[in-house]
Parts: C-alpha cells; structure tokens; sequence
C-alpha cells in the first residue's frame, strides 16, 4: 500500500514550513548583503573523495582549556574534566533552568571563537606549526556536514569561512551563544551532570572543558575542538594499556596512535614513550602583546587529563543505542559513553559503554560514502574561499530548498579575520 503523499501536497508542506520558519532562520543572513551564491554545492552531485577516512591513523592531542567564572574571559590551561561519581541510585535531580551555553566559545569571545584553542596551542605546545593543517574545525560543525552528506534530516545551519595562509578556518555560527531555559520539560541533562560529575577543590570555577586534537580525514590533515563532559577513571588499566605491537607513534611533532586504543597522549617531543609521557610542562604565558581580551591561568596540575578518560554522557527517558550516539563520539575520539535512564527526573540505571577501536571502525566502514563525500565537501568550501581571493565567506544550508545545498555567499566583513595578526604570526610559520 502506497502511503506516500502526493508530491505536490509535500512541496506545499514544504513551502508553509519555509514561510512559518523564514522569520526564525532570518539571522542566518547577517552580514550576507548579496544574495547571489558564489557557489552552490549540490547533495546529489557531491563525489566521495579517493582517500578513505579511518580512525585507525591515530590522534594527537593539542591542547585542552576549561573555561572560568570570570567578568573577563578566562581559561584555564591545561583543562581537566569534572570526573564521574557512581552515585547509588534512584538519584532524583531538578529540571533544568536558567542559562545555559550553546557555545561558550562564541559567547565569550564573539570576535574570535577560536583564540582560546590558538592561544591554549601556543602555550602548551608552542612548536607546533598550523602551516600543514587544511581545516581548523568545530565538532558540532563537522557532525551537520556529516549530516547533509548522508541526506538525513536536519535543521537549517550556518558557518562562517575563513582563510590563514593554507589553513580554511570553519567557523560554527549560532543564532545565540547561550539559551535561557524557562519551560517545564526542557530536561534534566545539565543537573544530571552537576549531581553525577565532580571538580577538584581547584576546578571549582570551571564552566565547560574543551579538547582540541588533530587526526586525518581522508587526505585533509584536520585540528578538531569538542566539548567533553566528564572524565571517566576506570579502576582497571582496561582502557589504558595497550601492546606494544599496536602502538605506532605518529611521525611529527611526537601524537600517539590509537590503533591499540586511546593511550595517555603525550604532549612532549616526538620519540619513545616513557613514564612520563603523559606529564605536563608548566605552560608558558601568553604572547598577550595584543589588545586581546582573553585572560589564560595555568594550571596547577602534575599530568595531563588522559584522552583514555573522556567520557560523554547522555540523559533518557528511552532506549539510546550506541550507534545514536557514535558520530559524535567518533568525532571526538571519546571512549566513554554513560548513558543514564530516568522518569520525570528519578534515575534509577546508568549504562557505562567502553567504546572499543572495533565500534569505530564497523561505524566508519559502514558510513565510508558519506565520510568521503564530506571531506570533497570541505574541499570544496576551501577550493570557493580561495576562488573569492580569501576573503571571508558565509556558507548556509537551508532547510527548506529543494534540491538540497549548501551555498557560499561573500561576507560583507570584507576585512574580518578569524584571528588577531600576534596569534597568526605565532601560529603559521609562512609570514604574512
């Protein structure tokens, strides 16, 4: 039996819902004065790039940062994770309220989202080098350009473009920094992680902590930002240990392979792991010679939070399977997921998944066409800021065409970089 509805009764369902949501999606245009897209990247036509995209290459951890209650913006450097408490349940916890962060990196430096991961790099590894790297990227914003490359359904997005050098930063674009939570059944997520997770006596003003790693996608050598929410310390060495036939070191500047699983990653110079690969050096102080708002505190602590212990967690009042929740895992090169179950605020189990290196590859072979066909789109949004002489560009899915595209408009910020001159002359090696 044919449900389908008619065609024309969808491309009218379709254009009432692009009607209702233009006024809502309106913010999507700033700073966009010409409407006429200086490229249109077409679903259908899109091309798997060559090169397959494996986690199995291994990562290398950059820097973290935990954000600070502070007036002035203020990262701690390195961060750590609020760790995980196995509280006896039933655990009941409030609804949520009040504010809460869509991206705190925006919201605190509006300017330049991304000056606290550059100014984290520089401060624990300051030999490396940005010149190799093809895109400075956001998680969130590599999960919706996964997203449109597998057709799913997703709401309307935007990104904005920039170019340093060779190095195409993607900046995440949100209506708002932050969301103020006023309405019964908005959830219990976020009190579910105050009452479950908890900071050491010297992360008290901690507000969120962020990794940045660098890993292959396909042939695009990537620097990646995502947010963790706890940091899970299993009391055995399952998660930790690996054989030493697995473990190949990457050759520049000294990341770890996680073909074993996800080892302490080091931060020190290339060369054999030793007892202390995972121990952090005093970061250095800023190049804060600029008029740059952003205040760094080092941290006093005697190692680094081990990438073998970050931990994702989720609320649900359903059944959430792994697969759910395995892109952004993936993404993120996270190894934990505590998935916690609750009625109307009462949590009464919590399942605790170790996400082996098999889970990752049977996803990333699963997902390999549009895995390669988001790398030529990235391509793709690089190749058409650098046909627009590098200068910013703004690119937008929209929901409610037909055919499904992504185009690239020129921003009017003709003049706009995504970062101030001291962190590109610090950051790039080639002179400006």
């Amino acid at each position: 039996m044919n449900t389908q509805a008619p065609k024309n009764a969808r491309a009218s369902k379709r254009q009432k819902k692009g009607q209702s949501q233009a006024p809502r999606d309106h913010w999507m245009w700033k700073d966009v004065n010409n409407r006429e897209a200086i490229r249109t990247i077409d679903h259908a036509t899109l091309r798997p790039a060559e090169t397959a995209v494996s986690s199995s290459l291994g990562c290398e951890l950059l820097c973290s940062y935990s954000w600070q209650t502070s007036k002035k913006p203020t990262i701690q450097v390195p961060g750590t994770a609020p760790t995980w408490q196995d509280l006896p349940l039933p655990v009941t916890v409030p609804p949520d309220k009040g504010f809460t962060f869509v991206d705190q990196n925006a919201e605190r430096m509006p300017e330049y989202p991304f000056e606290p991961l550059f100014r984290a790099v520089v401060s624990m590894k300051p030999q490396f080098q940005f010149d190799k790297v093809d895109v400075v990227i956001n998680r969130n914003s590599l999960r919706r350009l996964l997203d449109f490359c597998k057709g799913v359904s997703l709401e309307s997005f935007r990104v904005n473009l920039f170019m340093i050098h060779n190095t195409l930063i993607v900046e995440r674009s949100e209506k708002n920094g932050r969301h103020f939570i006023n309405t019964p059944g908005a959830g219990f997520g976020k009190n579910f992680e105050k009452t479950f997770t908890k900071f050491s006596s010297d992360d008290q003003k901690s507000t969120g902590h962020h990794r940045v790693l660098s890993y292959p996608l396909g042939h695009l050598n990537c620097v990646v930002r995502f947010e963790v929410d706890a940091r899970y310390d299993k009391e055995d060495d399952e998660a930790g240990l690996q054989t030493e036939d697995n473990n190949q070191d990457i050759e520049d500047e000294g990341g770890v392979s996680l073909v074993g699983w996800m080892d302490d990653l080091s931060l020190g110079s290339s060369g054999p792991k030793s007892s202390s690969a995972s121990r952090a050096t005093t970061p250095r102080a800023p190049n804060n010679g600029s008029s740059s708002s952003l205040r760094l505190i080092s941290a006093q602590l005697s190692t680094i939070m081990p990438q073998s212990t970050a931990a994702e967690l989720k609320t649900t009042t359903r059944f959430k399977s792994l697969g759910q929740c395995i892109p952004q895992l993936w993404f993120g090169r996270t190894p934990w997921l505590i998935v916690a179950h609750h009625k109307a605020g009462t949590f009464d189990g919590v399942n605790i998944t170790h996400v082996k290196p098999d889970d990752f590859i049977a996803w990333e072979t699963r997902l390999q066409e549009p895995l390669q066909k988001m790398v030529t789109l990235i391509s793709q949004l690089k190749e058409a800021i650098i046909e627009h002489r590098g200068k910013p560009c703004v690119a937008t899915f929209d929901q409610t065409l037909s055919p499904r595209c992504i185009k690239v408009y020129a921003s009017s910020l003709v003049e706009k970089q995504a970062l101030s001159n001291d962190l590109i002359d610090q950051c790039w090696a080639t002179p400006r």
